[in-house]
């Protein structure tokens, strides 16, 4: 089997990530990787809503402090679900997610979720970007996000 393996060219490390998924896809005996480089507008717009493409490496960047943010991806009709996954059973635990006020069984419904998307190669998360900052001891009330804009600066002070 030949599948092509899609990317941006103008994107930090996705070439990269390509060369690794393209390495670890050729341990499958039986399958070769074709690498089809483009730029990401290409792809975002083009390529990958027209579906266009074997296996796309993208990424995605938290929106909100919740793992609907990254769950939600997987729904059947999300815009964003470009390999057109579909799973009932899937659909009906994120609606309950949406519904569900008991943070216990919500929390619960979602580890149940992603475990249908992993075994079911929804998508295959190979990184998630993380960050370091040094910060002078003389800075006081600097407020750290982990997602969205990294940090407020609104109520700083200088000791």
């Amino acid at each position: 089997i030949t599948l092509s393996i899609l990317y941006g060219t103008d994107e930090i490390a996705m070439k990269d990530v390509a060369v690794y998924a393209q390495s670890c896809f050729s341990k499958l005996k039986g399958l070769k990787l074709n690498m089809v480089a483009t730029v990401k507008q290409d792809r975002v717009n083009n390529r990958e809503p027209k579906g266009q493409f074997d296996i796309t490496v993208t990424r995605w960047g938290p929106d909100y402090a919740d793992p609907t943010t990254y769950l939600n991806l997987c729904e059947t009709g999300n815009t964003f679900n470009r390999g057109k996954w579909s799973n009932k059973k899937y659909d009906a635990l994120m609606n309950r997610v949406r519904k569900e006020t008991n943070i216990s069984k919500r929390w619960e419904d979602m580890k149940e979720a992603e475990k249908i998307a992993m075994e079911d190669y929804a998508k295959i998360p190979l990184f998630d970007k993380g960050g370091a900052a040094l910060c002078s001891t003389k800075v006081k009330y600097l407020v750290h996000k982990p997602v969205c804009v990294p940090y407020t600066f609104a109520y700083v002070e200088m000791k």
